[in-house]
């Protein structure tokens, strides 16, 4: 509610955590699960995202990078979220550099900088070690491996059973579940 207050709505903000305390939160009350955690985070990062689009500070700027980070760390699907941020902010830059307001373009510019850097910096230890064993920075087997099977059953003969936990799934290349793959033999 403090977060809510602090970007202008005060009894609106009350209804918003009621409305969310009462249709997300309360039904995983009795277990810690890090869905909870990550829907907190996110919504915070949103907040702090969206008032960064409307008034460009660096100091919000590094918060919202280190909470979309801690969001990231929590549970990794706040990447489309943070893209879609940075879509948004480029084209309000580029607008506001085309209507002659150079120093905010640059403000904006600086600030969408200071997001991902600290984004960056907060998941650095994660992402390079990720980098180390799996070959990928942002890897994840639900989205790497797991979209591109039709079944459970698929998931456990494929490249489950052949180690995608512990690095590369140690399988012919052409077996490895992909988009392409997936387009390949499906209609």
């Amino acid at each position: 509610a403090i977060l809510c207050r602090e970007f202008g709505v005060s009894l609106q903000a009350a209804n918003l955590v009621l409305i969310v305390a009462f249709t997300i939160f309360v039904f995983k009350a009795g277990w810690f699960q890090a869905e909870l955690l990550f829907y907190v985070l996110n919504f915070c990062a949103f907040l702090m995202l969206w008032k960064l689009l409307g008034a460009p500070s660096l100091k919000l700027a590094a918060g919202a990078g280190v909470v979309a980070g801690v969001a990231h760390l929590t549970k990794a699907a706040i990447l489309p979220g943070l893209g879609i941020f940075l879509i948004a902010f480029a084209a309000r830059a580029l607008a506001r550099g085309l209507d002659g307001a150079r120093a905010e373009a640059i403000r904006s510019t600086l600030s969408a900088a200071v997001v991902v850097v600290c984004f960056l910096a907060t998941v650095w230890p994660y992402i390079s070690t990720s980098k180390q064993v799996f070959g990928l920075y942002f890897y994840n087997v639900n989205s790497t491996f797991y979209a591109w099977y039709d079944s459970w059953d698929e998931v456990v003969a494929g490249t489950r059973a052949h180690g995608d936990r512990t690095g590369w799934p140690q399988m012919p290349a052409e077996e490895i579940p992909s988009f392409s793959k997936y387009v390949r033999e499906h209609t």
